[in-house]
């Protein structure tokens, strides 16, 4: 990773989170096409993803996670909620966006969010 910041440039940074990537998950290609155009757009342009990696079976929980570097028993956010969870997450927790700030990156976060509260609180 050093490597990247050695001519003094930072690199663009896209993060994508998905859900429902479970291994044994198998939608018909008509389910695809008909709720999840972006997947559909990303698969016909080469990107699929195989590996998938979580800390909690629950959507609110792992992304609180991802976002925080702390377990959901850190962050409060134990559970999932549509389309917020009991407990939202602190804002006042460090999260990538206000680490990439801190790097003086713009961030944004767009689609889901299903952590209470507005993403524009969390940086």
């Amino acid at each position: 990773v050093s490597q990247l910041f050695e001519s003094g440039k930072r690199p663009n940074v896209l993060l994508i989170i998905t859900d429902q990537e479970r291994s044994l998950q198998h939608w018909p290609r008509s389910f695809y096409e008909e709720n999840l155009p972006n997947m559909c757009r990303l698969l016909n342009h080469g990107l699929e993803f195989t590996n998938y990696f979580t800390n909690s079976c629950m959507c609110s929980p792992s992304r609180a996670t991802l976002l925080t570097s702390q377990f959901p028993v850190q962050t409060g956010v134990t559970t999932t909620g549509s389309p917020e969870p009991r407990t939202k997450l602190p804002s006042e927790l460090t999260n990538l966006a206000t680490v990439f700030q801190q790097a003086g990156y713009h961030a944004e976060w767009h689609g889901k969010w299903h952590l209470g509260g507005k993403p524009s609180d969390y940086g």
